[in-house]
């Protein structure tokens, strides 16, 4: 996507208005116009994308992580379509693959649960889900990432490049990074302006396989957070993805981490 000096300019407007409003109403403690503003920068930026997120917050930061890494193999369902036979087509296509399910509930940011369909349960277990979603939640249905020679990682880096920190372990990302941080092993490298080489630390064969993906992809990876984070007139971003050493391809990235995520901490009655 080709986008002008001008469209750059203007996105880095709309960005810092969005962050002025959005702050003027977290400094009155009014989460709901602050939520409210949120999905407001994020109409416009997926109309300028060409993608649509039924306004869910998650659902959004997905999509907009595709525009610049690639879409991994998934598909989106919410309430308001017909959804059976679309579930089925897909399943077909990933039939020898162990396919996960992640709902993701409206105005959530991070922290959503994912969990693997048991075979031949898989329409059983998506259609219950399905039953029980709000109309703006939507569920995610994708083939399993993580396995026994795959890495998870996720990294962040700010829109000069001067702060750039990794981190990788095994299993689902949502667990090791997220609801289980501090009971599986990882490693990290970290590296700032004044470093010219990445600080390591952790697990010896994740310090090998983060090693391993850094030398490989890592100045894809770097360069591609960068061109967001500056096109978006963003800080700072954070990308989430899967990395499989056994068959040494090109990393997925299936999520990424938004300076406006703070916002949705905050909890919210969800028919507000």
């Amino acid at each position: 996507m080709i986008i002008s000096i001008y469209e750059l300019s203007k996105m880095e407007a709309e960005y810092e208005f969005a962050q002025e409003q959005i702050d003027k109403a977290l400094h009155c403690d009014d989460y709901v116009s602050a939520i409210e503003e949120c999905y407001n920068w994020a109409d416009i930026i997926a109309r300028k994308y060409g993608f649509t997120y039924n306004r869910n917050w998650k659902l959004f930061k997905k999509k907009l992580v595709a525009c610049y890494f690639g879409a991994p193999p998934s598909k989106s369902f919410s309430k308001n379509m017909n959804p059976i036979d679309a579930f089925k087509e897909f399943k077909e296509l990933y039939n020898n693959s162990v396919l996960r399910m992640t709902i993701h509930k409206n105005n959530e940011a991070c922290h959503s649960k994912s969990m693997a369909l048991d075979y031949g349960e898989e329409i059983t277990q998506f259609s219950s889900a399905l039953n029980q979603l709000c109309d703006q939640d939507c569920i995610v249905v994708f083939p399993e990432s993580s396995g026994p020679h795959s890495i998870c990682f996720r990294y962040s880096i700010d829109d000069l490049c001067q702060d750039i920190y990794f981190e990788a372990g095994y299993g689902q990302a949502y667990l090791t990074f997220e609801n289980e941080r501090g009971l599986h092993p990882t490693a990290s490298m970290q590296k700032n302006f004044f470093s010219r080489q990445y600080c390591i630390s952790g697990e010896d064969s994740l310090v090998l396989w983060l090693r391993n993906l850094i030398e490989k992809y890592g100045d894809y990876l770097i360069m591609n957070a960068n061109r967001m984070c500056r096109l978006l007139g963003m800080d700072y971003i954070s990308i989430e993805g899967y990395y499989n050493f056994g068959e040494k391809t090109c990393p997925i990235i299936v999520d990424c981490d938004l300076p406006f995520d703070k916002v949705f901490f905050k909890k919210v009655d969800r028919n507000d």
